[in-house]
C-alpha cells in the first residue's frame, strides 16, 4: 500500500448502512460531511446495498481527486432481462441481492464510467473464490452444506469480481 502522506494512517471504519440516508448526519458519505478519502473499500458486501449505484455515486462525491474505490462484488454474465427464468426465480426466492444490483459485467463497468469514474477496472475472480468458499461451507455441518449447495447454484450463474475506479482530477 502506498500512502499519500507517509507516516500518517487514519483509517475510518463505519458500522452501519453503507448508503447515506437522511437523518444520519454522522455518516461518512453524508451530504453534510466534507471529508474526502483517498481510498474506499467495500469487500463482499456491495451486492447487498440498497443500492450499489447510490453507494458508488455517494462514494465518488467523497473521493479525493485521484482517489480510488475498490470492491469485491458479485455481478452476472448477462443482464437481468436476458438471464434465464430459473436464475431470476432463484435470486428472487433467496432475496440475497436486491434486483437493482443484478447487473452484468458490462453494465457494472458502464455505470461506473457514466457516473464519472475513470480508470475503471473489472477482474473476474470467480474461479478463485467460489470453489474454496463452497468447500469451506460444506465442512461446517449440515445446515452450511445446504447453503453451500445454494452458493454452488448461484456461482454457476454469478461472477465474483474485483472492480475499481478513480475519481478524476478536478
Amino acid at each position: 500500500m502506498r500512502l499519500r502522506n507517509p507516516g500518517i494512517i487514519e483509517p475510518k471504519l463505519y458500522l452501519g448502512d453503507a448508503v447515506y440516508r437522511l437523518g444520519r448526519e454522522d455518516h461518512p458519505l453524508g451530504s453534510n460531511n466534507a471529508d474526502m478519502y483517498d481510498t474506499i473499500l467495500a469487500l463482499d458486501c456491495a451486492y447487498h446495498f440498497h443500492t450499489r449505484r447510490e453507494f458508488l455515486r455517494q462514494s465518488l462525491s467523497h473521493l479525493a481527486p485521484g482517489g480510488r474505490i475498490a470492491l469485491a462484488d458479485i455481478c452476472f454474465p448477462t443482464t437481468r432481462k436476458t438471464m434465464s427464468l430459473r436464475t431470476r426465480v432463484l435470486l428472487e426466492i433467496l432475496n440475497m441481492i436486491p434486483k437493482e444490483n443484478i447487473v452484468s459485467l458490462e453494465e457494472y463497468e458502464a455505470d461506473m464510467r457514466n457516473m464519472g469514474y475513470v480508470d475503471v477496472k473489472l477482474e473476474d475472480i470467480s474461479d478463485e473464490v467460489f470453489p474454496g468458499f463452497v468447500r469451506f461451507l460444506k465442512r461446517r455441518g449440515w445446515g452450511w452444506r445446504i447453503f453451500g449447495r445454494v452458493v454452488t447454484e448461484i456461482a454457476g450463474r454469478a461472477r465474483f469480481v474485483v472492480v475499481s475506479g478513480c475519481a478524476g482530477a478536478l
